[in-house]
């Protein structure tokens, strides 16, 4: 039988030996419990120390990677304007999408994407690529492959247009509650800079398109993208846990590091003149391609320039820019050349008779050269005045083969490349105006000089290419006194010095030339075009031959197959004015079907005419008609 548990002290025990008793039990669970708060204070300080001295920067480095993350912020690019302070390209607020594609952040992927598509545009953004696109992020999380989804999906590109952008940010503007009932809860609108063109698709070969998406710029947007583009900033973007960008986490100012303002030598005034003149002669001769350009014979600037077909830069991808990249046979716009060049060499006289017949065969050459404009026996001023063929050919026989080919790679430059093995080889070339991918000079893929052929043929200007803007700037050399030929350039820089390029001739014998460019437009094959001008000009046309294949676009403006070939004719005509003040130089080229009949003079001298006028007007230059007859101009003495 077990005894009853003690409930209270035995009588025995003292009272006094009690209670010290009592008391030292309780000081002692005192002690251990004060023992065992005072170790876990010690502890706890211990770790801190540990968090705050031993380990402070590895886990401050792990929180910047969770939840910062550096951007790189471009500055905003600088503007281009014209010689007169116009603006031809400036920034444009635009905005990029993105999307989480987290299985908790889009849960009805058919709702998110509709609606972005109706933000956006079925035409920029489908629904269908949207889908395809989340799917396509989550698959590896489905397959097992990862175990979470990335955290930005991109969506689209730059999107420029105006209501688009302001109707992304104010979805973009509302609350979460509202973006998760409106089903665009995972959609991220991010600012970025466009470019606009206030002028659309007038000076637009000049101007290009600025680079984009790992696109390299076009034209002078391109040239100067480093001048424009500043200096890229870098700033800290703040994330949640889930990787959510919420806040930037310091201020930046792009404007505090933005590109510089460009200015071009191009007047917007001239400009629209020749795009107008362009168009017209385009749209009256169905013309299947044009260029054209104005250039300041005193400073090599360049006023205006354009080529057909053209585009706007603010819709349209960049076209071929005919002026600098196309290459065509300068046809009778090159005989001035070879008259001067046999003047300079010796070979004839001002006013000797010059054999120009209908039909002429030249030692060394199989082929027999004709002449489209029969003129008889005549001098060097008949020569250029009814663009001769056969008399051209006949100097050019004269000259030889070896001094033509110095002559010509004396004004049109060009540097002989080697091939490497297996590649083809190449000429480089060029009037380095600063506009990118600019070609020069081509001929026959050798460095052995000319044939006797190639000599006869290049009398008359065929058998070799150049580009317009090359042979406007060695043509400028007629007008000049000290018969150089003019570096173009689209850089406006005040102050500068002209940068000029070889001499095109001996300046003793400029006057006659001057004056076969003159009879040229004042009875020769241009005199229609010029009839009742107010001004004098001096200039040539030219008209070549050439086949085709034709493209969609011919096909569908002339109503031809596709593929075929066709014969055209290379309509030029350039000219500068006034005669015996010049000042201004306009070429215009336009290739014709050949079953136009059409010609130089006939398709391009009007748009030249025009654009000589306009100009003229535009700087308040009186007619000169009264002083066309004055001897002095031709001996090369007055002419800046």
């Amino acid at each position: 039988m077990k005894r009853p548990a003690r409930t209270r002290v035995p009588r025995s025990v003292p009272l006094g030996q009690y209670r010290r008793t009592l008391m030292a039990v309780r000081r002692f669970r005192l002690n251990v419990v004060f023992g065992v708060v005072l170790l876990g204070y010690g502890l706890l300080l211990g770790r801190l120390g540990q968090l705050q001295l031993v380990d402070a920067a590895q886990y401050r480095k792990t929180w910047s990677a969770r939840h910062q993350a550096p951007v790189t912020i471009d500055a905003r690019r600088g503007r281009i304007y014209d010689r007169n302070g116009y603006v031809l390209a400036e920034p444009k607020p635009c905005v990029s999408l993105a999307m989480d594609p987290g299985f908790e952040v889009i849960k009805d992927p058919a709702s998110f994407a509709l609606r972005v598509e109706t933000l956006v545009g079925a035409d920029k953004l489908s629904a269908g690529i949207i889908r395809e696109r989340i799917e396509a992020a989550r698959e590896p999380v489905q397959r097992g492959l990862v175990e979470d989804v990335p955290g930005w999906v991109r969506l689209s590109g730059v999107i420029e247009d105006a209501t688009t952008v302001e109707r992304l940010w104010e979805e973009a503007g509302r609350t979460l509650r509202e973006r998760v009932k409106g089903h665009t809860y995972g959609l991220l609108v991010e600012p970025v800079e466009g470019r606009w063109y206030p002028n659309r698709s007038e000076a637009a070969h000049v101007l290009g398109r600025a680079p984009s998406d790992g696109v390299p710029g076009e034209g002078m947007e391109g040239a100067l993208d480093g001048r424009l583009r500043g200096t890229e900033l870098c700033a800290t973007t703040m994330r949640d846990g889930r990787g959510t960008r919420m806040a930037r986490g310091d201020t930046v100012d792009p404007d505090g590091h933005r590109g510089a303002d460009a200015y071009l030598t191009i007047d917007l005034v001239l400009q629209h003149h020749l795009e107008k003149a362009v168009d017209r002669m385009g749209n009256e001769h169905q013309s299947l391609e044009a260029a054209g350009v104005v250039l300041d014979v005193r400073s090599g600037e360049i006023l205006a320039m354009t080529s057909r077909p053209t585009f706007d830069p603010n819709v349209d991808a960049p076209t071929l820019n005919r002026v600098t990249q196309g290459l065509y046979e300068p046809g009778s716009c090159f005989k001035p050349f070879t008259v001067g060049w046999a003047l300079s060499e010796g070979i004839v006289d001002p006013y000797d008779s010059i054999p120009m017949p209908k039909r002429v065969s030249l030692d060394h050459d199989p082929h027999p050269v004709n002449d489209d404009h029969y003129v008889g026996d005549g001098t060097l001023v008949d020569l250029l005045s009814h663009s001769s063929n056969t008399g051209s050919a006949w100097l050019a026989h004269q000259l030889g083969p070896e001094r033509m080919g110095v002559w010509l790679k004396h004004v049109f430059p060009y540097e002989w490349q080697a091939p490497a093995r297996g590649q083809k080889p190449r000429l480089r070339a060029g009037t380095r105006s600063g506009l990118p991918y600019e070609k020069g000079y081509s001929r026959p893929a050798n460095d052995r000089g000319l044939s006797w052929v190639d000599a006869h043929r290049a009398g008359f200007g065929q058998g070799f290419a150049v580009t317009p803007l090359q042979i406007a700037s060695a043509f400028a050399a007629f007008a000049r006194s000290d018969a150089r030929v003019v570096r173009p350039r689209l850089v406006r820089e005040p102050g500068a010095a002209p940068c000029l390029g070889p001499q095109v001739m001996h300046t003793k014998w400029l006057g006659v030339v001057r004056e076969g460019l003159v009879a040229c437009v004042e009875e020769g094959t241009a005199r229609r075009a010029f009839e009742g001008c107010a001004w004098t000009a001096a200039g040539k046309t030219a008209t070549s031959q050439s086949v085709q294949t034709v493209d969609e676009r011919v096909a569908r403006l002339r109503g031809l197959v596709v593929g075929d070939k066709v014969d055209t004719n290379l309509c030029t005509f350039v000219a500068y004015a006034p005669a015996y003040d010049p000042q201004v130089l306009v070429l215009v080229l336009a290739r014709q079907l050949k079953e136009d009949e059409v010609y130089g003079g006939s398709v391009a001298g009007p748009a030249v005419r025009s654009v000589i006028e306009s100009t003229m007007r535009y700087w308040g230059v009186p007619g000169d008609r009264a002083i066309s007859s004055s001897p002095g101009w031709l001996d090369g003495e007055e002419v800046r």
